[in-house]
């Protein structure tokens, strides 16, 4: 239904002057990324923080360990 609507490339198509489909694309795939990074960063933290309770840490130093406030971490570790 969409066949023959849309390009088969982005390449050369300006949206805005100087700013092409392609480059908007490139952000937005770039924004993903960082996110995902920044939610991959964030779980890793918290399963070092839960797995460092579990031999027996204190909150504070866990805290120190992920570097995380000592709040977030006491969250994280009594939903375990």
């Amino acid at each position: 239904a969409t066949e023959g609507l849309l390009p088969e490339s982005f390449e050369g198509y300006n949206i805005i002057e100087g700013v092409t489909m392609e480059k908007i694309l490139d952000t937005i795939e770039a924004r993903g990324e960082a996110k995902g990074e920044a939610k991959g960063k964030e779980l890793q933290a918290k399963e070092t923080a839960i797995n460092l309770k579990n031999m027996n840490m204190d909150e504070e130093t866990i805290a120190k360990a992920v570097g995380r406030d000592t709040e977030t971490v006491k969250k994280w570790i009594s939903f375990n």
